[in-house]
């Protein structure tokens, strides 16, 4: 079972690879289609760039859903940049508690 998380900026899934190279999380990149994607955990969790909007990251989701199999969950983990203005406080602490959370909490059993 793998969660994909759908970061839609370039700024915030920077921000959220950055948090990934701070705390020492393993990734390996994979190309799944047509989408570059981020491998960690050991497969149970994707991390893909959806794009800005509704339509678009509904595309990219779905051509992950398409060639990627055993995706149970899809987080859309951000919001256009918002999260963002708040300093690396808030940044570190809210992808700690939506990502990690979701890993190593009930949605990950």
């Amino acid at each position: 079972m793998t969660i994909l998380a759908i970061v839609p900026t370039p700024r915030e899934f920077e921000a959220l690879v950055g948090v990934f190279s701070e705390t020492g999380v393993e990734t390996l990149e994979r190309t799944i289609g047509r989408v570059s994607a981020l491998e960690c955990y050991g497969g149970s969790l994707l991390v893909s760039q959806g794009g800005l909007g509704k339509a678009q990251t509904a595309l990219v989701t779905q051509h992950i859903i398409d060639h990627w199999e055993g995706i149970s969950l899809v987080v859309c983990a951000g919001t256009a940049g918002a999260l963002l203005v708040l300093g690396n406080r808030c940044r570190d602490s809210i992808w700690s508690c939506v990502l990690l959370g979701l890993i190593y909490g009930d949605a990950a059993q």
